[in-house]
């Protein structure tokens, strides 16, 4: 009982911590005309993901259940009705993090997946568990532990998404650190795993032996291939971004590396990337802090040429990054977004951008007078309409989600 209380206590600190800065700190701005706002969890709710699948967004959360923390998700349809509220799981051990999120991806329509985190009893360690629903989401297998190894020390950083015979998954493990050899670089293994339609583990492997330890990856996917974007690490701590490919059909390809930062920290940023496929190429997007100037950087990756064809600096100084990327095929454009220091506090900021490396206008999404961003908004567009999620520190820390219509925004 001692654990499962200190368990309990860890977890509520942090909301706790979260509310009460909350309420000394923060104040929002109202929708703008045109757009449609929605309150997702109840006070202490955030952690969003975005899944987006044929013609509808599923949004995952977190919020408080009674002494314990249930992972909630709701879906959109493309006319943006929001149907019920549907709990996937919960528990009183679960590690709850601002900058590591649980999520609940739709494989199809049948076969979708969930994934949380959860402590070991020792506390030394978190590992990530995962289900599988057969019925679109509406019940839920027993939970598994993703991972082979159960080290004491992190897994998290997951994203999953689907293959032709099931679905694959993509983690930070810290395996590494546990192992004490002169020969094994002590750092954070980025590894891959595939599951069939049951769930059942088909093989895991590590696809890139030294990686950032706490930055979230990005997956995306089109007709050719996946794709995925990290931060990667040298033994000299230089955190760079990098692209790795996958056919349908084949291996993941080589490293590649994209315009290069040179970013030297020893620490890790917590600052993932981002990327999006318009089918022709992929659209990345970072941040960066050579010799501490904050950037967010862009660049494409054509097909054709099966290289980087244009690179671009967003934004210069007032960044704290934590960026999302979406593909807008109606305007074939990329979105990205990101947080910066304005006048009033912290505010969430989209532009568009063109294939050719053209910037158009930006838009300020919402703004809050906290001081420090603490949370991972998120994006994605839906027709014509861009849809993104935040946590509201002025409303009692509740997920919130907004629509903008495209046309509407600055662009």
């Amino acid at each position: 009982m001692k654990v499962i209380n200190l368990k309990r206590h860890s977890t509520f600190k942090i909301i706790v911590f979260f509310a009460l800065f909350a309420l000394l700190n923060a104040c929002t701005n109202e929708p703008e005309q045109g757009s449609t706002q929605w309150a997702l969890g109840s006070a202490g709710s955030g952690q969003s993901h975005i899944s987006k699948f044929e013609d509808s967004l599923v949004i995952s959360w977190l919020e408080p259940l009674n002494e314990s923390i249930g992972l909630y998700y709701q879906v959109f349809d493309d006319e943006l009705n929001r149907g019920t509220r549907n709990l996937v799981a919960s528990g009183d051990d679960w590690f709850v993090n601002w900058a590591d999120f649980p999520s609940v991806t739709p494989i199809n329509s049948d076969l979708w997946v969930s994934h949380w985190l959860v402590y070991q009893e020792d506390f030394l360690g978190y590992d990530a568990r995962y289900a599988v629903s057969s019925d679109g989401g509406q019940t839920w297998s027993q939970a598994r532990t993703l991972h082979e190894n159960l080290l004491p020390v992190e897994h998290g950083f997951v994203e999953i998404f689907p293959t032709n015979n099931g679905f694959a998954a993509v983690w930070l493990d810290g395996e590494n650190y546990a192992i004490q050899d002169m020969n094994t670089a002590q750092g954070t293994i980025l590894k891959y795993a595939e599951f069939d339609i049951y769930g059942n583990k088909q093989f895991e492997q590590g696809i890139d032996t030294l990686v950032c330890d706490c930055c979230q990856p990005d997956i995306s996917q089109d007709d050719i291939a996946t794709y995925i974007v990290y931060r990667d690490r040298s033994e000299q701590n230089i955190r760079d971004i990098k692209l790795m490919i996958k056919p349908h059909e084949g291996q993941w390809g080589e490293v590649i590396s994209l315009p290069d930062d040179s970013w030297f920290i020893e620490g890790c940023p917590v600052n993932g990337p981002s990327l999006a496929s318009s089918g022709q190429g992929l659209g990345v997007s970072w941040y960066t802090n050579v010799n501490d100037m904050p950037k967010i950087r862009f660049a494409y990756f054509d097909h054709q040429d099966d290289a980087f064809t244009a690179e671009l600096d967003l934004e210069e100084g007032a960044s704290w990054g934590y960026v999302d990327t979406a593909y807008d095929p109606y305007n074939d454009n990329f979105i990205v977004s990101w947080l910066r220091s304005g006048s009033t506090g912290v505010e969430l900021v989209a532009a568009s951008i063109e294939s050719s490396g053209k910037l158009n206008k930006e838009s300020v999404l919402f703004s809050s007078q906290i001081s420090y961003p603490l949370d991972f908004p998120k994006i994605e567009i839906i027709r014509d309409k861009l849809v993104a999620t935040w946590t509201d520190f002025s409303d009692g820390m509740t997920l919130k989600a907004q629509s903008f219509e495209l046309n509407e925004l600055s662009f």
